[in-house]
């Protein structure tokens, strides 16, 4: 089927024109529709849908004690695990021959203990032994970093078969929500 074009005479930078001029003129309206749609959200997100008082917060809502919900070790435990695993992999490298940063080991593992700290003082109960063994075997590790020391007393705690499985049971453990 042929289509046919019908041209009024003069009109063909004039009509593209006029439906330039229609075409911004929607996507002002479309602009504008959507900054007072987006206007409108962020308003509604943000305001307060309570109409009374704020009601105090006396009484937790879930039923997870409060110790556990806020402790040290729930808010840190992320960063322990990421802190850990960076540390342990450093160290490894002297299992492939490859020369240790001991500056940037030592730094590693001195950020482990400050942050351990605390979170010894408030682990829940199934898993505080063995954040006390990956605590202490970092220690020990930390103790052997020298030039010329033995790669067996760097590396025993950290991948020894006595204490891997608490290294495991602090990397998978999760904080009750």
């Amino acid at each position: 089927m042929a289509r046919v074009v019908v041209r009024q005479a003069g009109s063909g930078q004039a009509g593209r024109m006029r439906r330039a001029s229609q075409y911004v003129d929607a996507m002002s309206r479309l602009r504008w529709c959507l900054v007072i749609a987006t206007s409108v959200l962020m308003l509604t997100a943000c305001s307060d849908q309570s109409e009374g008082p704020p009601q105090s917060s006396s009484a937790p809502s879930s039923p997870v004690p409060a110790s556990t919900r806020a402790s040290a070790f729930c808010l840190d435990q992320g960063l322990l695990q990421l802190a850990v695993t960076h540390y342990v992999a450093g160290v490894g490298q002297a299992i492939e021959g490859k020369p240790l940063d001991f500056e940037e080991l030592r730094r590693q593992s001195d950020y482990i203990a400050r942050i351990g700290k605390p979170m010894r003082a408030d682990a829940p109960a199934d898993i505080r032994e063995e954040l006390g063994v990956v605590l202490d075997s970092v220690a020990a590790s930390r103790a052997e970093l020298k030039p010329g020391g033995s790669p067996k007393k760097l590396l025993d705690p950290l991948y020894g078969d006595k204490n891997r499985p608490a290294f495991d049971a602090v990397n998978e453990y999760d904080c009750p929500e």
